[in-house]
């Protein structure tokens, strides 16, 4: 990982500050306070909050047993400072990850535009698209991934332990915010370059019950490996 002090001290504070405790879980409407060194992103952090309105609702709705799994039970103020933690590791990791000697992509397979039509393979490592259905984002993420020397997987049965064992590898992953954030993370302890984009929504079967589709912004995705 690049050494960057500011952006450093920065990211294991948004770290810190994103711990939610279990009371504060089973009681989510007590209100968070925003750290004094973070008032100057407040607007941002305000700004956010249009794009995270729906968690209150999807909070209210969880059993007790939910309230144990810290994907699902996300609060919306750790979504902010998750969203926040991802984009000052992308800034961190951009230059390191492009450098990489060898590069791969762990794509969620909630993108596939129709699961059970899917006709991807696994190569050993894991399933890398067919591209049997043009307008799916699996199909566009890999062309895209594949023409910047991007190794595309759908994540399905690889072991991201196995994966992040060569340093000289840089991962770029797409998840939805919770686990994109933990898997940057695992990355960072294991001294393993990585960045990544964040779906646009959560829709796969924990948050809604059965798969729905969901997508990335490929404009985004672009500048990111660019």
């Amino acid at each position: 990982m690049n050494d960057n002090p500011d952006i450093m001290y920065h990211i294991k504070n948004l770290r810190l500050h994103s711990k939610a405790s279990f009371i504060r879980k089973m009681f989510s409407k007590k209100h968070y306070e925003l750290p004094p060194d973070y008032e100057f992103i407040r607007h941002e952090i305000e700004e956010l909050k249009t794009f995270t309105a729906p968690i209150k609702g999807h909070f209210k709705t969880l059993p007790y047993s939910k309230y144990f799994n810290n994907t699902i039970s996300t609060l919306e103020y750790q979504y902010h400072l998750y969203m926040l933690e991802i984009e000052l590791t992308n800034i961190l990791n951009k230059e390191d990850f492009l450098k990489s000697e060898h590069k791969i992509a762990l794509l969620p397979h909630c993108m596939r535009e129709n699961i059970e039509l899917c006709k991807a393979k696994s190569n050993g490592t894991d399933y890398l698209c067919k591209h049997c259905k043009k307008s799916c984002y699996i199909s566009q993420i890999s062309v895209m991934l594949m023409k910047k020397n991007i190794t595309p997987y759908i994540w399905l049965e690889a072991e991201l332990n196995k994966l992040i064992s060569d340093k000289h590898t840089g991962i770029l992953g797409i998840a939805c915010i919770p686990e994109l954030t933990m898997g940057l993370r695992r990355c960072d302890k294991k001294g393993i370059t990585a960045v990544g984009i964040s779906l646009n929504a959560n829709r796969c079967r924990r948050w809604m019950g059965d798969f729905y589709p969901t997508s990335v912004d490929l404009e985004q995705l672009e500048k990111l490996i660019s």
